[in-house]
């Protein structure tokens, strides 16, 4: 739900006597609690609208509360209304749908006592069609010149429609078919599973789910598994765009109690990330991105170039023209980190020559009965490879990660 608040004013009234009465009921009212006591006043003394301002898009809703006072009080009826309901409506909830461009007044009021919250609506911004390289920012808009009076949160790589390939994306967030965009900042040192050797050596987790979390996803979720390839067709699911799905099983698979030994660590700190940068209302959130997004994010060709990726042998890409292209918008740009600027150490504590990415994405190598995940290695060149989660066993975390969101 959007709701764009101009001020979280409080607008709160005390009592009145208006005309209405027993005799003279709203035809809008909401319950609270007990039965239909529309018009009568068991106490009340005062009402607060919170918030009290509300600034919402033609189409958007903001949801109003009418909080009475003595907090005790019961058995009365809220009575919603709008002072011009073709500019915004209000519900027997205190739901608010922004009609057409104004303002408008908000009423509550149980018999005698009301309150009046104010509606700002404007008119929808009607943007250019998304182009690779615009900027990205915090109220869900985008252009191609930086508009210093808004925040970036990201930059566009991909233009599109990311919900053709994932529909865990298309079914709960179907208007998220312009492209993907990558976060200005977020890259950190992560792992896949730290407590990957206890999950993988638990008696059920072996049995049921041989040490991935793919099945346990299918098993137990609406989301689809996150194996890259579940059979010698390789070319399966890794070639897709469908780390909003990936992504949404993991965050999943962390929140059960029963997993909580053994969390997806890149997950958590992609849940991390949404409390800190939260994306606007008409995105999907941030997400972890699959391999091929992860492909796109570094080089255009990408998609032409990678039509299968076979197994763990490692593919080399030497166009980086999205990585430079994204790096040279985010110059400037406050708090933002230049792609492949965040690196590990090797066991003698030397810096790494290439940034290991890590993707949302596992993949069952055929021939062995080890376990790894997707990753991306960087440097002047890309090459796809996969990586044990066992290596982050043994003190050394050195993948990175960077979140993308749909829009």
């Amino acid at each position: 739900m959007a709701v764009l608040c101009a001020a979280w004013a409080i607008s709160s009234c005390d009592r009145n006597v208006p005309d209405n009465g027993p005799d003279n009921p709203s035809d809008t009212t909401q319950v609270t609690p007990g039965g239909d006591t529309t018009g009568v006043n068991p106490g009340v003394e005062s009402i607060t609208i919170d918030p009290g301002t509300l600034e919402l898009t033609v189409g958007q809703t903001g949801q109003l509360k009418a909080l009475a006072e003595p907090e005790d009080v019961t058995g009365y009826t809220v009575v919603w209304s709008s002072s011009d309901e073709s500019v915004a409506t209000v519900s027997q909830d205190g739901l608010v749908t922004a009609v057409k461009e104004g303002n408008a007044s908000i009423t509550a009021a149980v018999a005698d006592v009301s309150a009046v919250a104010s509606v700002r609506v404007k008119a929808k911004v009607q943007l250019a069609d998304p182009e690779v390289g615009d900027y990205f920012y915090s109220d869900g808009t985008w252009s191609t010149d930086l508009a210093t009076d808004k925040e970036v949160i990201g930059i566009v790589f991909w233009t599109g429609d990311p919900t053709e390939d994932d529909p865990s994306l298309k079914r709960e967030h179907p208007d998220c078919t312009h492209g993907l965009v990558c976060a200005v900042n977020g890259e950190k040192l992560t792992s896949w599973q730290r407590n990957y050797k206890a999950y993988k050596s638990d008696p059920n987790m072996l049995n049921l789910y041989n040490g991935y979390v793919s099945p346990w996803i299918e098993k137990n979720t609406e989301y689809e598994g996150i194996l890259t390839a579940n059979s010698p067709d390789y070319t399966k699911y890794e070639t897709l765009k469908r780390g909003y799905n990936n992504t949404a099983g993991l965050i999943e698979f962390n929140r059960q109690p029963g997993n909580k030994q053994w969390p997806i660590n890149v997950a958590e700190d992609c849940s991390d990330y949404r409390k800190a940068v939260p994306a606007p209302s008409n995105t999907s959130d941030w997400y972890i991105p699959s391999a091929m997004e992860l492909l796109i994010m570094f080089s255009e060709e990408a998609e032409s170039d990678f039509t299968t990726l076979g197994d763990y042998t490692s593919y080399e890409l030497r166009d980086l023209n999205n990585m430079y292209m994204i790096n040279e918008r985010l110059e400037g740009i406050e708090g933002a980190q230049a792609l492949a600027s965040v690196r590990g150490v090797d066991t003698d504590g030397n810096p790494l020559d290439m940034a290991f990415y890590i993707t949302c994405c596992e993949y069952p190598y055929p021939k062995e009965s080890n376990h790894y995940v997707y990753g991306l290695g960087v440097s002047d060149y890309i090459s796809v490879m996969t990586t044990e989660p066992k290596a982050s066993t043994v003190g050394l975390i050195n993948d990175v990660t960077r979140f993308i969101l749909a829009f």
